[in-house]
């Protein structure tokens, strides 16, 4: 069974929540399906605690690659293989620049990242300058893990090159594995990789309500409507009708045991 979930929103659609429901759903019955986020990114400043973790950790982790790890035992690295670690400017350090300060605040300053290459069981650290903008009380936690995991400093610009090819550069992971998948999109993209799109089921979510897809008329949805990374869950939300629409309680387990379930039964198990 290989199955994606998307968001319709670009934040707090409940990807994470609904993949982890699934995989305990899935857990109960005897099936055991690997998480797999190719690509997630964090801000260090919002989600302090994960960066605490990481360090204790020793490698950098994401809020749902944690979640993700602690549900099913899968290492951080083989389930999001390219991470990103965000951070806030200190607002006195653009006094001048204001525009500069509110620019990072809206799109994000890049200041860690990881990437793995799942072939080789290999990864790397990277470390941007623009560490040097971060509050003193935030930085110097930076810099511990920094140095824990021998990140290579490099430019804020190389950086966000890599984000930008970060649906090519993960890829490989999700090609590598073979079984039982369960994929997890990044905001509200209809698919984080090329790769993600060969599944059975395809689910966009949205606060109280699942829409389940069948994959291949997913796929042909989204290689309809161009580049797959450039593509939105809303997208092909708009272009075709769902199988079936399921609610979702708040706070209710069985909501999502009914829709496991539902996957369960499509897929033959």
């Amino acid at each position: 069974m290989r199955l994606l979930i998307s968001g319709l929103l670009r934040f707090d659609s409940g990807k994470t929540t609904t993949g982890l429901g699934l995989l305990s759903r899935f857990k109960e019955v005897g099936i055991t399906i690997r998480p797999l986020k190719p690509v997630a990114g964090h801000n260090s400043w919002y989600s302090f605690s994960t960066l605490l973790r990481s360090i204790e950790m020793g490698i950098l982790a994401g809020n749902d690659a944690l979640k993700y790890h602690d549900e099913s035992g899968v290492d951080v690295r083989e389930i999001n293989p390219f991470a990103v670690m965000l951070g806030v400017p200190d607002p006195a350090l653009f006094m001048d620049s204001t525009r500069t300060y509110l620019r990072y605040m809206e799109e994000g300053m890049p200041i860690m990242l990881r990437l793995e290459d799942c072939s080789s069981r290999k990864g790397v650290h990277l470390v941007t300058r623009s560490v040097q903008y971060l509050p003193s009380g935030l930085r110097k936690y930076v810099e511990e893990l920094s140095l824990k995991v021998e990140a290579i400093e490099v430019e804020e610009r190389e950086a966000r090159e890599l984000v930008e090819r970060s649906w090519l550069l993960a890829d490989g992971c999700v090609k590598m594995w073979k079984g039982d998948l369960l994929i997890e999109s990044y905001n509200d993209a209809a698919v984080p990789t090329p790769s993600s799109l060969d599944v059975e089921i395809v689910l966009i979510v949205a606060p109280g309500r699942v829409f389940m897809y069948d994959g291949v008329r997913f796929k042909e949805a989204v290689t309809t409507l161009g580049s797959p990374w450039n593509v939105s869950s809303y997208d092909v939300f708009r272009l075709i009708r769902p199988l079936e629409s399921m609610p979702l309680d708040p706070i209710s387990p069985n909501s999502l045991n009914r829709v496991a379930d539902k996957i369960i039964k499509m897929s033959g198990g």
